[in-house]
């Protein structure tokens, strides 16, 4: 397995009502095909109540390496698009073309930027609902200097700064450094991980377990499954629950995630690998 997905592009998560974009400035604009590290392509499913799962969009994860701010770094590239392309009933529902991009420290993946970019139109009961933004968070080098968060509205015209402080910050992980972090390590293993949601600095304490799963891709496969519970803000506070399977062995891909909410569950699961002929050790 090792041969055929050395390097891949990858996923990442989010669902009808919920997403996170991640960017860093720094590397250059595209990625260059020699700092590739992983990239892996999903299928994004969701089901709500009874009703049989629905492909409701494709997602796509890149993982390059490089310096930022003079540390040696990965970033990671979520990007996820709807169907509206493809499907015109999806289109009359909800367009969704979100870019996520991250640079995680590459000792222990702490966050050292990140940038959501959201572009949404979602239908529902009592109108439309539309989101067009994009934010951009500073996390310092130091545990003492603040959190700066610059987020523009383009729909408002509107632009906003706050700064966030976190009394003796420890290093944080945004969804994206969690990923990359799996694919890497090993050890999945930890008391708790501190993410940034909303404006907020949140301890997330995962559950481990190993399972067999089925994956269209790959078949039936060893995996490591690593869940925790979670409020979603735009779901009023509810909780809900986060699972990501990562392919046993010595590359530990993130081979399906699900997100289990108050109103339905998606199923996130790898469709293509993409192998870069890299052979670099890291």
């Amino acid at each position: 397995m090792r041969g055929k997905i050395k390097t891949i592009k990858s996923l990442n998560i989010l669902v009808l009502f919920c997403i996170f974009f991640l960017s860093c400035a720094g590397f250059s604009e595209e990625f260059k095909r020699e700092n590739k590290v992983a990239g892996f392509h999903y299928n994004i499913n969701y089901q709500l109540s009874f009703f049989k799962l629905i492909k409701i969009a494709e997602a796509e994860i890149l993982i390059e390496e490089g310096i930022y701010r003079g540390i040696p770094s990965y970033r990671i590239v979520f990007q996820i698009d709807s169907l509206d392309k493809k499907n015109p009933i999806i289109k009359k529902f909800y367009i969704m073309h979100n870019r996520m991009e991250s640079f995680v420290r590459k000792t222990d993946f702490s966050s050292l930027r990140l940038k959501k970019t959201i572009n949404q139109r979602i239908r529902r009961f009592g109108g439309v609902r539309e989101k067009n933004y994009y934010e951009v968070v500073d996390f310092p080098l130091s545990q003492t200097n603040h959190i700066i968060i610059d987020k523009y509205d383009n729909k408002l015209a509107k632009r906003e700064k706050i700064d966030l402080h976190v009394p003796g910050l420890e290093p944080v992980s945004d969804i994206l450094g969690i990923l990359a972090k799996g694919y890497f390590i090993k050890e999945h293993k930890t008391d708790s991980i501190k993410l940034y949601a909303k404006h907020e600095i949140r301890a997330v304490k995962p559950l481990l377990d190993k399972e067999k799963i089925n994956s269209k891709l790959l078949g039936k496969v060893d995996t490591i499954k690593v869940s925790c519970n979670a409020k979603f803000p735009t779901m009023g506070g509810r909780k809900g629950n986060f699972i990501i399977w990562f392919l046993e062995g010595e590359r530990q891909i993130p081979v399906q995630l699900q997100l289990e909410l108050p109103i339905g569950s998606a199923k996130i699961t790898l469709s293509r690998v993409e192998d870069f002929d890299d052979n670099r050790e890291y």
